[in-house]
């Protein structure tokens, strides 16, 4: 699987088999190989492009893949589904921490997605997050500037900085979370 920023909080996750879009910017994103769009924000409309989006709460399959679209809070999401046998896990632009029922439900991910901005959720907050969901990999995007404090508060002692990600099922760390830092390509 590989996974590229492409700016603000929109994501393309590339599997053997599908492809996955967070947050597309514009309709020029979306290309044959995306399976479904997913959105942080509530919106009306359920297509982006020809393809389905998922931009509401609730459980959902399109082109084999199944996602759990959870209303944190007002009008924000949190998706989680699986590629290439990997939980991801996407919080968007949380601004406060949300009940230990939703975070529950993000539990078992492989690989947790914790945006950053400026009036986003603070250290502590996402510090206690993190923790609460225990990823194998957690990926940062955005400035690095707004990750350091955070990165020391986890106790991050190494981490992967690149344009991309790659990862695959049988290379998911088993005993540390790996911190991995994305910058936009």
């Amino acid at each position: 699987m590989k996974i590229t920023f492409q700016g603000n909080f929109s994501f393309t996750i590339e599997g053997e088999k599908h492809k996955i879009l967070i947050n597309p910017e514009s309709e020029s994103q979306v290309d044959n190989k995306v399976a479904v769009s997913l959105f942080s924000h509530i919106k009306d409309d359920n297509k982006f492009g020809d393809k389905p989006a998922i931009a509401w709460p609730g459980e959902f399959e399109y082109g084999g893949i199944a996602v759990k679209s959870i209303n944190t809070r007002g009008e924000r999401i949190a998706q989680y589904f699986e590629v290439d046998g990997i939980r991801i896990a996407f919080l968007g632009d949380l601004k406060k921490l949300v009940s230990q029922e939703k975070i529950e439900k993000l539990v078992n991910a492989d690989i947790l997605f914790l945006p950053k901005s400026t009036d986003g959720m603070n250290n502590k907050d996402l510090k206690k997050f993190a923790e609460e969901i225990d990823p194998r990999i957690l990926i940062m995007a955005g400035d690095e500037t707004l990750f350091e404090e955070l990165l020391k508060e986890l106790g991050a002692e190494n981490t992967e900085k690149g344009d991309v990600f790659e990862i695959e099922q049988s290379k998911l760390p088993q005993e540390h979370t790996q911190y991995v830092q994305i910058k936009k390509s």
